[in-house]
């Protein structure tokens, strides 16, 4: 169903969020990082791109890259504290020093 509609909408970088995480899910990793680099190419300033891309890095347990695009994130205007919180997609960085100190800053 994503791909299809990428096939129609091929710069509709929510769309290559979203499918990158159930490419993930599904064990297809490389194939889902491949996705969220594609959505950043197309909007590599927006704030919940970032979040979403993160969120894929960490599903693929990319701990460093992901806590660097929130920091990106929220250098952009990102402001969701609960998300940051509360969002399992996050489950893989609660532990990590830089992760708590984000989430603190909100």
């Amino acid at each position: 169903m994503v791909e299809k509609h990428l096939e129609l909408n091929p710069d509709d970088a929510r769309a290559l969020n979203m499918g990158a995480i159930a490419l993930i899910r599904l064990g297809q990793g490389e194939r889902g990082l491949e996705w969220v680099r594609r959505a950043l190419a197309i909007d590599p300033e927006d704030s919940a791109v970032l979040y979403n891309v993160a969120c894929a890095y960490a599903q693929q347990g990319e701990i460093e890259e992901a806590i660097a695009i929130l920091e990106k994130a929220i250098q952009n205007g990102f402001g969701h504290k609960e998300w940051l919180e509360n969002d399992p997609d996050l489950d893989s960085l609660r532990g990590h020093p830089r992760f708590r100190s984000l989430v603190e800053r909100i």
